[in-house]
């Protein structure tokens, strides 16, 4: 058998990485720190964009009606 398709026996991941994997998650977000928020500055601040809506193929529509059913 080539050595590329010996598997090594079963590795649990949560137990070889348990920093990665903790047992109890933190929900909580990180606090926003002055000069680390990231921002887009337009030149005109007063400048309403608005997005348009995008148009799907008539055969992708069906498509997504079939899923959605």
């Amino acid at each position: 058998m080539p050595a590329a398709t010996i598997l090594k026996e079963t590795v649990n991941p949560f137990d070889e990485f348990p920093d990665v994997f903790p047992e109890t998650k933190n929900l909580d977000l990180l606090l926003l720190r002055p000069g680390m928020d990231h921002r887009i500055q337009l030149k005109d601040p007063n400048l309403m964009i608005s997005t348009r809506n995008l148009k799907l193929k008539y055969k992708f529509l069906l498509q997504l009606f079939e899923k959605l059913t």
